[in-house]
């Protein structure tokens, strides 16, 4: 489906102009010490609850990643820090001012050769600082400077490739952003938790069980913990939907004490 241009025209009236009250900037972040998926999880889980912060991914084989924030409400050095009290060595990026997001769905697409073309012609465009496509859901997530570029120029940019744009969510809104919030003010948090153990091995002392205590307080997902020495196992409440039992032990092992799950109750916590 063809849109109005195809090409950016800095001086045509179809150029966006960011809104200066929800103005969001993005700079890319170099961190270091990242070994698994569970310490990616972790970083996005404690940074995506930051006040401002719109939208934060890392990659952990390049050991990079990004964040898109409100800089009225936030400052980079305030997520490098948060990103470093938790183990990690962290440096920022140029900042990118008044950047914009937006989510798109592209028909056509039969193959990743079909993504990676996508993704190689329109990072090329002006202004586009970031783009993910996936195939399974036929989506195309965009970041751009709304000084260099337009969500409609954007689009006619696919379209040229023969590929068909269809509008999934409003304008200047990130998919991942624009689910539905629950209400939880009589919801018990407990009701959504479940519990496992897990036997502990290599513990020789108390500091050992502060070590442990205080580590897995900073793992996302994990709600309590407690620690036994002489029978060197733990009870761990967790949110299911935010981490298993076979990532908690994991986390745990690369402390040092080689870790596995003895037993997962099917049930919710009680509390």
């Amino acid at each position: 489906m063809r849109l109005d241009k195809a090409t950016p025209d800095l001086n045509n009236s179809n150029m966006e102009v960011c809104d200066k009250e929800d103005s969001k900037s993005f700079v890319s972040l170099n961190i270091f010490g990242m070994t698994c998926n569970s310490c990616v999880k972790n970083i996005k889980g404690k940074i995506s609850e930051l006040k401002g912060v719109y939208l934060i991914e890392i990659n952990l084989n390049e050991k990079s990643g990004f964040v898109v924030f409100s800089p009225s409400q936030i400052d980079i050095d305030t997520v490098v820090s948060e990103i470093e009290e938790m183990g990690f060595d962290c440096t920022s990026n140029k900042i990118l001012n008044n950047v914009s997001l937006f989510s798109t769905k592209v028909e056509g697409m039969t193959c990743n050769s079909c993504v990676q073309n996508i993704e190689e012609n329109i990072f090329k465009q002006p202004g586009v600082v970031n783009i993910k496509v996936t195939l399974e859901s036929k989506q195309a997530d965009i970041i751009y400077q709304c000084s260099e570029n337009s969500e409609t120029n954007i689009k006619n940019a696919i379209s040229d490739m023969g590929f068909v744009c269809d509008d999934i969510t409003p304008k200047n809104q990130c998919i991942s952003k624009i689910l539905p919030k629950i209400q939880t003010e009589n919801i018990n948090i407990d009701d959504a938790l479940k519990k496992c153990y897990l036997r502990i091995n290599g513990m020789t002392c108390g500091s050992c069980v502060a070590a442990i205590e205080k580590h897995c307080t900073k793992i996302f997902g994990v709600h309590s913990i407690f620690v036994a020495l002489l029978a060197a196992k733990a009870e761990v409440k967790y949110n299911p939907n935010e981490i298993t039992p076979n990532e908690i032990a994991l986390s745990i092992s690369e402390l040092g004490f080689e870790t596995h799950v003895t037993e997962e109750l099917g049930e919710r916590c009680a509390g």
